[in-house]
C-alpha cells in the first residue's frame, strides 16, 4: 500500500515538473520571438587626411572620433529590443549635429548634415539592422589656403 502511495506522489510530482518545463519552454519561445533593431552609423574616410568628427546626440551625449586616412569608423551604435522602423527612418534621427575638422588646413566640402549625403542600408526581419554611412572621397576635402 505504501508503495502505491509513494508511486502516486512521485507521478504527481513528475507531472508538475513536466508542466513547469513545458511552461518554461513556451515562455522562452515567446521571449525569443521579440525582435530587435541594431542601428549603426559610420564615416568612411577615403581621403588622404585625418578627420575629427564631434557628434552631438539628441539625448545630450557628445562623442569625438578621430578617423584616419582610408579608414572607416563607427560614430554611433545602438540596439533596441522590440523596436522596428519603417521607410521614414532617417540616418540623422538620433543626431543633433556633427562638427567636422580636417587636418592640414583642409575643409570638408560635403555637408555631413545633409541626409541625401548618407547611404542607408536596411535589413528587415526579427533582427533588423539600420546601417548608415557617410562617404568622404579625396575630392571632397579642399585646402583652405588656396
Amino acid at each position: 500500500m505504501k508503495h502505491k502511495a509513494a508511486h502516486g506522489n512521485y507521478m504527481k510530482t513528475l507531472k508538475k515538473l513536466i508542466n513547469a518545463l513545458i511552461l518554461l519552454a513556451g515562455l522562452s519561445i515567446l521571449v525569443s520571438c521579440k525582435g530587435e533593431t541594431t542601428f549603426s552609423k559610420r564615416i568612411n574616410n577615403q581621403s588622404d587626411e585625418t578627420i575629427t568628427a564631434v557628434v552631438y546626440m539628441v539625448n545630450g551625449n557628445i562623442d569625438s572620433t578621430l578617423i584616419g586616412p582610408k579608414k572607416i569608423k563607427e560614430i554611433y551604435w545602438d540596439e533596441k529590443i522590440s523596436s522596428f522602423v519603417d521607410a521614414s527612418y532617417s540616418c540623422l534621427e538620433e543626431i543633433d549635429s556633427i562638427s567636422v575638422t580636417v587636418t592640414n588646413n583642409m575643409i570638408l566640402t560635403k555637408d555631413i548634415m545633409d541626409l541625401n549625403n548618407w547611404d542607408r542600408d536596411s535589413e528587415n526581419g526579427r533582427n533588423a539592422t539600420e546601417s548608415c554611412e557617410f562617404f568622404i572621397g579625396h575630392w571632397q576635402v579642399q585646402d583652405t589656403t588656396k
